[in-house]
């Protein structure tokens, strides 16, 4: 698994810390993505390439890749993909997904919604202006237009993390409530859960 110093949390809340873990990965993802797929490799491939990579299915792999390969140099030419290239790009990406997957046990072992976290870290990554601010405060005012019961659901979403099980984060800390810091985690869990409530809002309005 990939243990970048650079991606290690800051963060003031467990949840917080959670986020910005799956958006950093999600990003470094995205980074390494556009790169191979501006050399001649077509997104769905890549994502059949990592994918195949990550359950060892060797044999279609490279029969995939060299595909993918002869593919790149009939279009780019010498501005392709190469081999090499391309297997560093498969072989960061798959501990990347690895360390994408263990983020999400931990957030799922706190209780957090899989389908709202989603939604949370991919406003968030793509506004790092303001954090996804503007759009999420949006999102709860057209929560707010459809009399949906917000608050209701916060306390629900901050109960549910409170509960979590101690033993499912081996890799972040948590804040002891009775530090003197409290107080402001407490706030910052409640503004993460009101953007994944309003995420999922935003969404049942959406479909």
């Amino acid at each position: 698994m990939a243990q970048d110093s650079d991606r290690s949390s800051d963060a003031s809340s467990p949840v917080a810390s959670l986020i910005k873990e799956l958006i950093d990965i999600n990003t470094e993802m995205f980074d390494i993505k556009e790169t191979i797929v501006a050399k001649g490799v077509p997104y769905n491939t890549l994502n059949a390439l990592v994918e195949l990579s990550t359950v060892g299915k060797s044999e279609d792999l490279i029969q995939l890749k060299e595909s993918a390969l002869q593919s790149a140099t009939s279009q780019y030419g010498a501005g392709a993909v190469k081999s090499m290239e391309l297997d560093q790009a498969l072989e960061k990406l798959t501990e990347l997904e690895e360390d994408l997957a263990h983020v999400r046990k931990i957030s799922r072992g706190r209780n957090m919604d899989p389908q709202a976290t989603n939604l949370l870290t991919n406003v968030i990554r793509q506004n790092p202006g303001d954090s996804g601010e503007k759009v999420l405060n949006t999102m709860f005012d057209y929560a707010a237009a459809c009399e949906i019961n917000v608050n209701g659901r916060v306390a629900g979403v901050i109960e549910a993390i409170d509960d979590e099980p101690e033993s499912v984060l081996p890799k972040i800390e948590l804040d002891d409530p009775r530090d003197a810091g409290w107080r402001q985690h407490k706030r910052l869990m409640i503004d993460i859960a009101i953007g994944l409530v309003m995420s999922i809002c935003a969404l049942a309005l959406l479909v």
